[in-house]
């Protein structure tokens, strides 16, 4: 029974991965006007659930004190990840002058 937890396990973990990529196929394909440098409509949300079941799928009771260091260290990744993110995309959308500037003097 232990090794079908695992074949479970690494289905779901399959699964997000498949999903959060079709998110990036879907929006080149539907919302994105083609020849892009970026793909154009992704956002966060549809990334929500396949992160519930990524994490889902790390979980257990078996497991959790195993992969407790790995499962923080995703959890503080994740939060700067996303806080360095949003912080670059919101000063890019409201202040795009300014921001093209610091790209120049790079």
């Amino acid at each position: 029974s232990n090794k079908a937890d695992w074949h479970a396990r690494i289905f779901l973990l399959a699964l997000c991965i498949i999903s959060g990529a079709l998110v990036f196929i879907i929006m080149m394909v539907v919302w994105t006007r083609l020849p892009a440098s970026q793909i154009q409509g992704v956002q966060g949300r549809y990334f929500l659930v396949p992160a519930l079941v990524f994490g889902y799928a790390l979980s257990g009771a078996k497991t959790a004190i195993h992969y407790r260091h790995l499962q923080l260290a995703l959890l503080c990744g994740f939060a700067l990840f996303t806080t360095t993110n949003t912080a670059y995309v919101m000063f890019d959308r409201h202040y795009p002058e300014m921001s093209a500037s610091l790209v120049k003097q790079r």
